[in-house]
């Protein structure tokens, strides 16, 4: 297929093709076509005559961006360290002399005052652990009770899967019998459990 062009737009081929190392002007072509198909622009959008200059604003303004988020954090991080400061120095400061307080007037009470407190604690300690020692009995007799319920329904279960299996349906001339096949030593042992 033979096309006409200026010599202008010739020249300016010719250009693309050393440049871009193509072997034939249709492969240089092809490729500016994809080209703008895949950048979905067409000749006439105004494309960035000066890349490299578009890069360095872009870069600049990159780095503004950068600084103005480096100033944001430090200001951030000064009013955290500020307001963890603040709250040391109110309550914590204030909470250690508290302390300081509250030991001074334990220290003043004499010693056997403070003897006679902790025998009443022991006291009420051991009521509790006489107390714990009755609910511990109790909870170990309910264990009991329900470990022997769960045997007696693990049984019960047994036995209605003993029944299950020997379960047949017959049909009779008066209609639909059911009938259970067991021996008298299987049926007892299902139908006489011992609790």
């Amino acid at each position: 297929m033979n096309i006409r062009i200026g010599e202008k737009a010739k020249n300016g081929l010719d250009r693309l093709k050393k440049a871009g190392r193509y072997t034939t002007l249709t492969s240089c072509l092809e490729d500016i076509v994809w080209f703008f198909e895949r950048n979905k622009i067409t000749p006439r959008d105004r494309i960035n005559q000066e890349l490299n200059e578009q890069l360095f604003r872009n870069s600049i303004s990159e780095r503004r961006s950068f600084e103005e988020l480096k100033e944001f954090i430090k200001a951030d991080s000064l009013s955290l360290r500020k307001r963890f400061g603040a709250i040391e120095r109110d309550y914590f400061k204030n909470f250690a002399e508290k302390i300081d307080a509250v030991y001074s007037i334990v220290n003043k009470i004499p010693d056997d005052e403070i003897s006679g407190y902790f025998r009443d604690v022991d006291g009420l300690f051991d009521s509790r652990n006489n107390m714990l020692i009755k609910l511990n009995e109790e909870l170990e007799k309910s264990q009991l009770k329900n470990r022997s319920l769960e045997e007696k329904i693990q049984e019960y279960h047994r036995c209605l899967e003993a029944i299950n299996k020997a379960v047949r349906l017959e049909r009779t001339t008066v209609g639909n019998k059911i009938f259970i096949d067991l021996s008298k030593e299987e049926a007892e042992k299902l139908f006489y459990l011992t609790p």
